[in-house]
């Protein structure tokens, strides 16, 4: 069987016949005709082997099906990449926040908010400690003047956002969480009302600080600030569960991040919580970078004034009842003003939600600042407690 065959099949082509020769032991392209004999039957030209068209097809639709699954999706996602940077890009210039923030910036709809260390929201390290006494700490309790008569002077709003509350409204504002009595009719006596956390618990004072104004001594952080709190209100029966854990360390910037798992779960275990208190200490300098010490001179001696950092859902996140916490910081700031002038700062509101969003009674609370002392902020926690539990009381 070494000659070979002519296979001869009449192609109608018009009116054109076609003969061609294939090798008679080519066993594969004889089981090809016999199979497809209309691809088989295509015209040579010269002495060209005929090129089947079925495997050509083949080798397109995997080409295309690649192009379209594979290669598409990640075009997509470099453009999408882009833009997003370009945009947070345009956002951190205009809220004043350096391009080392961008990470943490990200992570603001996930974690509720971005960190935020000195007043114009530069993570470098920290100046030095300064002296606890001498002209560089100036002390806002002469040069914030007493307000006046009224509601609407004392209610006074640092605004971050496009919104304009009217403050006059939001203090008269239904309460969004239900008197004590009630919740504990609802949820028990014993059931947890309260939960204070601390997104940034390493946070210290002038005088307590271990290094860039930050402590890992319980008793010297934020976390002797909050016990103040946490006692105060167990003492007028409302039941308050303090978290002690450290969210800001050793990553200062996945701290919110952290801390909103932490919150998302205490309110699992415990649906009886109404109020989260996330209590902090400010930083503020002067813009010859000296430190600055919020204080107050109260019946009962120097207090670090206080600030409400209240969230909202300008930055993107899912926090649409900020007015709820607003409402809530409305009536205490006014109630603490009539008894202590000069105590309460001016209510800070702000574009991220500062995990403010998962409760009706959710607070960021900003006790003195870096060179604020210890008893300072101690005190200023103590006055902060009992007006807080009065209204919690209802």
């Amino acid at each position: 069987m070494n000659e070979n065959k002519t296979i001869e099949k009449d192609l109608q082509y018009g009116e054109n016949k076609t003969t061609f020769e294939l090798p008679a032991e080519d066993d594969t392209t004889r089981a090809i005709i016999a199979a497809e004999p209309e691809a088989a039957a295509k015209p040579t030209h010269g002495t060209e082997q005929v090129v089947e068209s079925a495997p050509r097809s083949a080798f397109l639709s995997r080409a295309a099906r690649f192009a379209f699954f594979s290669l598409l999706p990640a075009v997509l996602a470099i453009i999408s990449i882009t833009v997003t940077l370009a945009l947070a890009s345009s956002f951190l210039g205009k809220i004043n926040v350096n391009s080392t923030a961008l990470m943490r910036l990200m992570l603001g709809d996930i974690a509720g908010g971005y960190d935020y260390v000195t007043a114009d929201g530069s993570t470098t390290a920290k100046p030095p400690l300064p002296p606890l006494s001498g002209d560089s700490l100036s002390d806002t309790a002469q040069q914030s003047p007493a307000p006046s008569e009224g509601s609407a002077s004392i209610l006074t709003l640092s605004n971050e956002t496009p919104y304009s509350p009217d403050m006059d409204e939001i203090l008269v504002r239904p309460r969004a969480v239900p008197p004590l009595e009630e919740l504990c009719g609802t949820y028990g006596t014993e059931a947890p009302i309260v939960l204070i956390i601390h997104t940034h618990t390493t946070e210290s004072y002038a005088d307590t600080a271990e290094g860039g104004y930050r402590s890992s001594d319980k008793e010297k952080n934020m976390i002797a600030i909050g016990e103040i709190i946490a006692d105060k209100l167990r003492e007028r029966g409302i039941s308050t569960l303090h978290c002690t854990e450290v969210f800001d360390s050793p990553d200062f910037g996945m701290a919110y991040y952290n801390a909103s798992g932490a919150i998302r779960q205490y309110i699992r275990e415990y649906p009886s919580i109404s109020y989260v208190l996330d209590v902090h200490r400010d930083s503020i300098e002067l813009s010859d970078g000296t430190s600055y010490a919020p204080t107050a001179v109260t019946t009962l001696g120097r207090a670090a004034q206080i600030m409400f950092v209240i969230g909202t859902d300008h930055g993107g996140s899912d926090h649409t009842e900020w007015e709820d916490n607003l409402a809530l910081a409305a009536r205490v700031q006014s109630a603490i003003s009539a008894d202590h002038p000069t105590l309460m700062r001016s209510i800070n509101l702000r574009s991220a939600s500062f995990n403010e969003q998962y409760t009706k009674g959710s607070l960021l609370i900003e006790v003195g600042a870096t060179a604020s002392t210890l008893d300072e902020a101690k005190l200023g926690a103590e006055i902060l407690a009992e007006y807080l539990a009065r209204d919690i009381i209802g």
